[in-house]
Parts: structure tokens; sequence; C-alpha cells
């Protein structure tokens, strides 16, 4: 039982090997149990708080489609090459974009053009973005980071194959995400949090204010992953 509730076996569920060898060796209630949530272990919170008021929601283990398919309207061909990826570790991101409040705590600064402690932090480096996240880790005492590219894909995608979250047409994804179509005046960064969030539970994953990950830029070639990182070296950042 301990074995099948292993959350890291999830993100091999589907492979047809995987599946004929927990058949021959658990028996058939394997594959009922590896389609059952799984009960997270004490020290495992599904969500956490920190001193900022930041919440955290866990993400566990899993595999999926990276880029996006030939057939999608405006996709970039040297780079949207289609790559599957497994994430083998849990890991905690931030439910919204840092917002302007909690930047502030932070880094006593703020660059924002547009002010407002709800709104997103705007302006911001890579490098001022990667010195937040030091800051943060001496302050609360547990490591913070930038998501990896590949992480922060499959939380945005959250289970979904299409050009959004929620699927591919751009009516519903007013109701996800601001962006320019959204907007009866000008456009400008808006309080986070305050449309529906995706299926994993995170905000503004789509529209809003740009975000950075941790990955130098290169194109992707197409060849399986687990737990990408980007290239070691670049003059570009995601």
């Amino acid at each position: 039982e301990l074995v099948l509730d292993d959350e890291r076996l999830r993100t091999l569920r589907d492979h047809p090997g995987f599946r004929e060898l927990m058949t021959d060796t658990f028996g058939q209630r394997a594959l009922v149990q590896l389609s059952q949530p799984i009960q997270v272990r004490k020290g495992l919170e599904s969500e956490l708080i920190n001193t900022l008021g930041m919440r955290l929601k866990r993400v566990a283990p899993g595999r999926f489609t990276m880029g996006s398919p030939a057939s999608e309207v405006d996709r970039n061909v040297m780079s949207e090459v289609q790559t599957e990826v497994i994430l083998s570790t849990a890991f905690y991101m931030g439910v919204t974009e840092v917002t302007q409040a909690q930047w502030l705590a932070v880094m006593e600064n703020n660059p924002s053009v547009v002010a407002g402690d709800s709104l997103p932090v705007q302006r911001v480096t890579w490098l001022q973005a990667a010195k937040f996240c030091k800051r943060l880790t001496e302050r609360e005492g547990v490591l913070y980071r930038l998501p990896t590219e590949a992480e922060w894909e499959f939380v945005c995608r959250a289970g979904g194959p299409g050009a959004y979250a929620h699927g591919n047409t751009i009516a519903e994804l007013k109701s996800h995400g601001w962006f320019k179509d959204s907007f009866k005046k000008d456009s400008a960064p808006q309080p986070v949090g305050k449309l529906t969030p995706n299926a994993l539970g995170f905000w503004d994953m789509h529209g809003n204010v740009y975000e950075w990950v941790m990955d130098y830029y290169a194109p992707h070639k197409g060849e399986p992953l687990t737990d990408p990182m980007g290239p070691d070296s670049g003059t570009l950042r995601i």
C-alpha cells in the first residue's frame, strides 16, 4: 500500500509498460489505487502561508507535454517543439504573482510604475527577482527560488493540452487572465487573484504581468527530459 501511495509513481501511471508491470506485480487493484488521490502525509501540507502572507500551494510530481503542437495558432516554430517532461519532485509555488506590498516588505523599494499594494510588482529585472528570492530565503529560513520553465508551464497548463489552461478559446480566457482585449480603456496591472484560478488553484498564470523563471533561454529539441533546468549559460532569461 505504501509503495503504491508514492506520488512519484503517478508520473508513470499512463505509460503502457508501467501499467503492465504494476498489474503483474500487484494485480488489477494497483491501477485502481494509482488513480486515487494521494493522502498527503504530515509535513507535506497542501498549502502554506509564510510571514508575508504569501499563499504557497504544493504541486505534486507529474509529467506533461511541454510546448505547443504544430496546429496551434501563432506558435514559435523554433522554440515550441513539443517535449515530454517528467517533474520528479514536488514543490511549492505562490498562488498569485508577488504583490507590491510583499516586494516592499522584503526589498524596501517598489520599482512599479502603477502603484498599489495588491497589484503585482512590475518593472523587475531577473537579477532583482533572484535577489528577492535570496532575501526571502534568509527571512523565512527555507529555500525560495524562481521556478524552472518546466515547472512554470506545468502549473500554467494545469493538466490542459490546449493553448490556455482552460482550452483554446479567447472568449473564455477573459475570465482567467487580464490581457489587451479584457479592457475597455488603457490596460494596466490589476490586483492579483481577482479572476478565475486554473484547475490547480493558481491565479493570473495567463495575463496581467510577465513572470520570470530560472532558466536561460534555449530552443527545445524534442527529446524527453526529467527535471529540466535549461542550459548552464546564456544571454537571455525566460
